[in-house]
């Protein structure tokens, strides 16, 4: 027979076994150039949606508010790399911010927010975020586990981070970032003292309320004292000493605030020192005040989350 007159290595091809691992060849190779048909497809699309960056760094820089920012490409953009690259470690920030902002307070953002911080806690600005955005929904535990971790957290270990992430190379290689990474979270870090000094104020944790409060005024050089000195005379009230109060409220006054609850706080002292009549005057301030703003957190442009 012909089959019998073949050399063995072509009796072998085409005998049953030969024939059995053939196909699976055939099928593995008809596999890599699928992956690979998939990956180019996948990066092709990648490619197509990336929106400019360089408006992004400007909002980041806050060169350009929420409001004038179209954030459909981002939040397609953002979306398409957490489902392509999940591995991608910021991926998941990034599409939270631009839904927060897409739609303040929507619920779908802090998932996102949230995700990022427990996958990926090496992260500063997730940590960062979290922890705002836990303050803002009423998250006391939340923001201060967040913003406690944040606040030890090198700056020198943020770049290596920054810098091997896809999505953050396309922000800095944008013609517009001039930013310093590491001096913006030591710049953010007063933030960081702000929100804790209030978390632990609306805890009942009056005392620590108020060392958080007083420690980056004694120790780091703050640009807006105003905030840190109402939750220092805020938490003084509550521990029963109102001179240290009056003091702290006092420069808030002169500081010409804008808080309502400075000078509600400031009259109650007044009408407890015996100046029933100077109190009425500084409550009428508190009112007029409270007419022009919403209710809430007294200092809401701090309640600003961060790509960088």
């Amino acid at each position: 027979m012909i089959f019998n007159k073949l050399h063995p290595a072509a009796r072998w091809i085409f005998s049953r076994a030969g024939i059995f691992y053939l196909l699976i060849a055939l099928v593995a190779i008809s596999l890599i150039d699928f992956k690979a048909a998939v990956s180019r497809v996948k990066v092709r699309r990648l490619n197509d949606a990336r929106p400019e960056m360089s408006t992004l760094v400007a909002f980041g820089k806050g060169e350009l508010s929420a409001e004038k920012m179209n954030w459909r490409p981002y939040l397609n953009y953002f979306s398409m790399v957490v489902k392509y690259m999940p591995s991608e470690s910021t991926t998941k920030m990034f599409l939270g911010i631009s839904q927060y902002y897409a739609s303040p307070g929507q619920k779908t953002a802090w998932p996102y927010i949230q995700s990022a911080a427990e996958e990926h806690p090496f992260i500063f600005w997730s940590l960062y975020n979290a922890g705002v955005m836990a303050f803002e929904r009423g998250h006391m535990d939340l923001c201060t586990r967040y913003l406690e971790r944040a606040l030890v957290f090198p700056p020198e270990k943020a770049l290596p981070v920054i810098q091997s992430s896809t999505l953050y190379r396309q922000l800095m290689a944008s013609s517009n970032f001039d930013v310093q990474i590491t001096q913006e979270i030591k710049a953010v870090k007063e933030n960081i003292y702000l929100f804790l000094a209030a978390a632990n104020f609306y805890k009942k944790n009056y005392e620590q309320a108020r060392v958080l409060a007083l420690y980056p005024l004694n120790e780091m050089t703050v640009k807006d004292k105003e905030p840190f000195y109402f939750y220092a005379g805020a938490a003084s009230i509550s521990l029963g000493d109102p001179q240290g109060a009056m003091n702290f409220m006092s420069k808030c006054v002169e500081m010409k605030s804008k808080n309502p609850q400075v000078y509600r706080y400031a009259a109650e002292i007044l009408k407890l020192s015996g100046q029933p009549d100077v109190a009425k005057g500084v409550l009428k301030t508190a009112v007029a005040l409270e007419n022009t703003q919403k209710k809430g957190f007294p200092y809401p442009e701090r309640l600003r989350l961060r790509f960088f």
